[in-house]
């Protein structure tokens, strides 16, 4: 274990030999101003022991996060999206306004000055008491 040379970015480095290649390898333990030497050396001790039982620490930190399932702030809204028009009687515009997208042309949108706060105030209700239910 090592602290990187590079003088404006400083992270614990942890070098080994794959297990699995028998090449060195080097993976990170975290920057320096975050991760303080007990809890490196901590981190340093468990990939020793990955190492020792044959298995790769970089193979297996990829493995461990192709597991993970990616959620997304577009599904979310996605899911808000289907919901408004498949399971409400909301009009279009206000939902769409409710995800900050702009609805209409150039003419329609110097023209509207409102922000239609109350009408998004009760279909955000409805959503929170769907998502909550």
């Amino acid at each position: 274990m090592y602290v990187s040379p590079d003088k404006q970015v400083r992270r614990w480095i942890f070098r080994f030999t794959s297990p699995v290649t028998l090449r060195p390898n080097e993976t990170g333990l975290g920057m320096v101003a975050d991760v303080p030497l007990a809890q490196a050396r901590e981190k340093a001790g468990s990939l020793r022991r990955l190492v020792a039982s044959g298995i790769c620490p970089v193979q297996a930190k990829r493995a461990e996060h192709a597991v993970k399932v990616p959620a997304t702030v577009h599904g979310f809204r996605s899911a808000f999206r289907d919901w408004a028009s498949n399971e409400t009687s909301f009009a279009r515009e206000p939902v769409e306004h409710c995800l900050a997208h702009l609805v209409g042309n150039s003419v329609e949108l110097a023209y509207r000055r409102q922000d239609a706060l109350a009408k998004r105030r009760i279909i955000l209700g409805a959503w929170a008491a769907y998502c909550n239910a």
